[in-house]
This record gives C-alpha cells, structure tokens and sequence, in this order.
C-alpha cells in the first residue's frame, strides 16, 4: 500500500520577515495631498463666510457666478 506523501510547507509564508506584511495603506504623500487639499477647502469655506457676513446676504457675491 502506497503512503500518501503531505504537501511541503511554504517557508516563506512562516518567515518572520513576512509577519510585517499586511493591509497597505495611502502612501506619504497622498496622506500630505488629501490633508492639504482640506485645509485650502477649510480655509475657503471661511472666506466664503466672511464675505457673506459682510455683505449682509445669503449668497455669495456676484463675482462668484461665472
């Protein structure tokens, strides 16, 4: 009767060095974009506030509509 052999192991999927892997995430510098992009938004959204608050409206001036 023939002994069925087991499949080897992969070794390297048990390497230590592999442990580090994981989920990747968003790199530096899209990290550095997405932030800068919402603070130029953050800072236009209260430039916006304070040009109604000063003309007295609900809308924005009419320089605004292109």
């Amino acid at each position: 009767m023939k002994v069925k052999l087991s499949k080897p192991r992969n070794l390297h999927a048990c390497s230590p060095l592999m442990r580090k892997g994981g989920a990747h995430g968003r790199s530096q510098k899209a990290q550095r974009q997405a932030d800068k992009q919402a603070t130029q938004l953050d800072a236009w959204e209260e430039y916006l506030m304070m040009e109604r608050e000063e003309t007295g409206g609900s809308e924005p001036p009419a320089r605004f509509y292109h």
